[in-house]
């Protein structure tokens, strides 16, 4: 069983991780996702983009999301809906209400993933948080892993998201302070500040995945 961890831990070695992950030469994906492009369009390259933070997308995916009608072509409209909100652009994911209408079109768009076979909730999420990426948070195993203790179920997930998002809330909302000092002076490899909902899930998955014994703050 794993044990459910706690952000606040990771205040000790934040810093270390986010050095590691955004440094230019390192193998890890941040100077090739970490770029926005047009924030209010979603054209075919970004659904490409998962890949860079190991999720499978195959070219006929892409090719059907633009398609003109079918459920793939809805799964696309329900993302760029979330482009389109005007909430959407400013909102931010430690103080949204979970309930309220800008987040229920992500909630639509995750969801609109269990209409199609291949393309999931995860991979929506890594779509959507380059260009929202101060509303959209990431969905990732090993995140999930983290904070809920336990795995993630793969596939069509039912309530996984939103049972999630409420814990991944409070984590943030909590550690806020710190986090904001930690990602101060930090950019994105297109000269954006980087959100603390990415700093928060760089720090996360870093610290998991290189096993790192450092904890308390």
């Amino acid at each position: 069983m794993t044990i459910r961890g706690n952000l606040r831990d990771l205040k000790g070695c934040a810093s270390d991780h986010l050095d590691a992950y955004t440094d230019p030469a390192s193998d890890y994906a941040f100077w090739t996702y970490d770029r926005q492009g047009d924030s209010d369009t979603l054209a075919p390259v970004d659904f490409l983009a998962p890949e860079l933070l190991s999720v499978e997308v195959r070219r006929t995916w892409v090719r059907d999301l633009f398609k003109p009608s079918g459920p793939w072509s809805e799964l696309r409209t329900a993302m760029q809906a979330v482009l389109d909100d005007d909430e959407c652009r400013t909102a931010d994911f430690t103080k949204v209400d979970l309930g309220d209408s800008s987040w229920k079109l992500v909630d639509a768009a995750v969801y609109a993933a269990g209409n199609v076979r291949q393309f999931r909730g995860v991979a929506v999420t890594k779509t959507l948080h380059r260009k929202r990426p101060e509303l959209v948070p990431i969905l990732d195993s090993v995140v999930y892993r983290f904070y809920m203790g336990k795995k993630m179920r793969p596939g069509p997930f039912g309530d996984t998201p939103r049972a999630f998002w409420p814990v991944l809330q409070s984590e943030l909302k909590a550690n806020h302070a710190w986090l904001a000092e930690v990602v101060a002076d930090r950019e994105t490899p297109d000269h954006r500040q980087l959100s603390v909902l990415r700093a928060a899930d760089i720090i996360v998955w870093t610290h998991s995945a290189t096993k790192c014994r450092q904890a308390g703050g």
